[in-house]
């Protein structure tokens, strides 16, 4: 089905012209998120790491708790989509006294480093990253689990490592489970 065909299905759905049943399109695009979805399920138990869901049950959560030698703690949200992941590490809160200094701090992490995105999130102040990879052709769970997943990892622990290094980080604990609401 090429683009045209599909946008004018799509069109037809929304205005009402046509049945609410699901398109040969809709099917295949359940199945491959739910694919990619227990890829990376699989990823996470074989690694060992324990996670949760969303209250929406839309995206992996996996917790980060701070170590002894003061690196910060994070959550790490992970969807699927149907040829592609993302993830968002959420970070601890920053003073609003030292925005400035974070901001500057993401600016130049995102100026020296391509993963994750740094930014600071506007509302609720939490240091955050955000990575987006695409699924190439053929990926398997082993591809899922030995690179994407372990990308995700790496680069935001790297990151949180980093920003730990500064003190416009609040000595509380990462953010609840509330963070993923």
């Amino acid at each position: 089905m090429n683009l045209l065909h599909f946008l004018g299905s799509l069109w037809n759905r929304i205005s009402g012209r046509v049945p609410e049943n699901k398109t040969d399109d809709e099917v295949q695009f359940r199945k491959m998120a739910n694919r990619n979805r227990r890829m990376m399920r699989r990823a996470l138990d074989a690694s060992g790491l324990k996670y949760d869901f969303d209250k929406d049950n839309e995206c992996f959560v996996v917790g980060f708790q701070s170590d002894d030698a003061g690196n910060v703690s994070f959550l790490l949200l992970i969807h699927s989509g149907i040829n592609s992941y993302r993830a968002e590490a959420i970070g601890s809160r920053v003073e609003d006294l030292k925005l400035k200094d974070a901001i500057l701090f993401c600016n130049k992490w995102n100026s020296e480093n391509p993963f994750p995105r740094a930014y600071v999130a506007p509302g609720t102040n939490h240091i955050s990253g955000d990575m987006f990879l695409t699924l190439g052709l053929g990926a398997d769970n082993e591809y899922v689990q030995k690179f994407i997943l372990r990308h995700f990892l790496t680069e935001n622990c790297s990151f949180f490592n980093a920003a730990g290094q500064y003190d416009f980080i609040k000595s509380s604990a990462a953010p609840a489970s509330a963070s993923a609401e």
